[in-house]
Parts: C-alpha cells; sequence; structure tokens
C-alpha cells in the first residue's frame, strides 16, 4: 500500500469519525431521554396524587390551568378539516393533546370529596369538549362526566354535608351531577 493510500484511508477515516461519534451522541441521548421519561412520569403522577393535599383555591387553579391547556389544543386543531381521508384524520388527530383532560379526570377523582368546589369549572371544560367536532373528543368528554358521576355516588354518603353550596345540599347534589350529562348527551352530537 503506498504512501497515498494510506493518506486517503486516514483522511476517510477522519470523514467517519464525526459521523460516528455524532451517532454515539445521538443514541446516548436518546437513552438519556428513555430513562428520563418514567422518571418524569413519575413525577407528574405524584403531582396529581398530592393534589389532595391543595387548598381548594389551589385545586380551582389547577383545573382551570388544565382546562386552558384543552383549550388551547382545541384552538390549534380547530382549522383540521374532517372531510378528508381517514388516513388523513389520523394523522390529524394525532395532533390532538387530550393531557389536560386526562390530568383532569385523575385530580377530580383523587378530589371527589371537594368535588362541590370544582365542579364548575370541570363541567365546563368537559362541556367545551363535548361540543368539538372531533368525535374522539366527544366521547372522551362523555367518557370522563360519566366516571366522574359513578364515583361521586360512590363516595355520596358524605357530599352533601361537606359542601355549604346550596346545589350539593340534601338531594338536590343528583340533579347538579346528572344536569350536565342531560346537557351534553341531548347536544345532537
Amino acid at each position: 500500500i503506498g504512501m497515498s493510500s494510506l493518506l486517503d484511508m486516514a483522511s476517510s477515516k477522519k470523514d467517519i469519525e464525526p459521523k460516528i461519534n455524532r451517532d454515539f451522541g445521538q443514541e446516548q441521548e436518546i437513552s438519556m431521554v428513555q430513562t428520563e421519561i418514567p422518571i418524569l412520569q413519575a413525577a407528574l403522577d405524584s403531582l396529581f396524587a398530592s393534589t389532595i393535599y391543595f387548598q381548594d383555591s389551589s385545586l380551582v387553579d389547577l383545573v382551570a390551568a388544565l382546562g386552558r391547556i384543552t383549550l388551547n389544543m382545541l384552538e390549534g386543531v380547530s382549522n383540521l378539516d374532517l372531510n378528508k381521508s381517514a388516513g388523513s384524520q389520523i394523522k390529524e388527530m394525532d395532533k390532538l393533546n387530550i393531557f389536560g383532560v386526562i390530568r383532569m379526570l385523575e385530580t377530580t377523582l383523587v378530589n371527589i370529596h371537594r368535588m362541590h368546589s370544582m365542579w364548575d369549572f370541570v363541567v365546563a371544560h368537559l362541556d367545551c369538549l363535548a361540543s368539538s367536532k372531533f368525535p374522539q373528543l366527544r366521547q372522551l368528554a362523555v367518557d370522563a362526566l360519566f366516571c366522574i358521576i359513578q364515583n361521586i355516588f360512590i363516595f355520596k354518603k358524605d357530599l352533601s354535608q361537606v359542601a355549604a353550596d346550596p346545589k350539593w345540599v340534601g338531594d338536590k347534589w343528583q340533579s347538579t351531577i346528572l344536569e350536565p350529562l342531560g346537557n351534553i348527551l341531548s347536544s345532537g352530537f
């Protein structure tokens, strides 16, 4: 092998090394992200589970913020065309972010004993979703509301004594929780 061949091999090796180092760096980054995701997920789960210790005002603020996340997502996808092919719709539906709805449901269920303090916010957001042009979001809203109502009935034992709001006293709590479901189901979607 001549000197020029060795120089050519050396220079081509130099060209390969940065690519190998870049690829190795990307693999390390991907590996690091994959190990961090479960940690972040656990931290989020812990945060939302700890809402049981929040003051009512902080809980309402959190529920309202989760609702804003959902509304922002709805604004972002409001221009999607439902008349496109099924494949195009699936790609567009991937843009839907239901994080706010899922976490709102989780927060609501953890704090079912304080439903009276956040009910109006939860219902307003689920009603907004139930009015969406996306059938998946409408179904999600109805399912979430139904899940909350079921859990309220399970918890009911002391609900009327916990709440000072007149719509939660005595037997009025039943019409309070069933009215939004009736409104959503009669909306025509």
